[in-house]
């Protein structure tokens, strides 16, 4: 994942099965500096689906600190 974050241009959602290690957290959130980024928790996506939430709001919310 280190190798895609620091490319330019490379934007998008990063899902992870399992959760993110600390130092994967603080890679990306040094990568925000030249890209646009998400990253979630395959576990997150499921619970806003099966609530029937609008998945593009939860990634707004969510990325946006609300």
């Amino acid at each position: 994942m280190s190798r895609l974050l620091v490319r330019k241009n490379v934007d998008g959602i990063i899902i992870s099965y399992s959760s993110y290690t600390e130092t994967a957290v603080l890679m990306a959130k040094e990568a925000l500096a030249i890209s646009v980024l998400a990253l979630v928790d395959l576990q997150d996506i499921f619970e806003v689906l099966n609530q029937e939430k609008d998945l593009p709001t939860y990634f707004f919310t969510t990325n946006s600190g609300g």
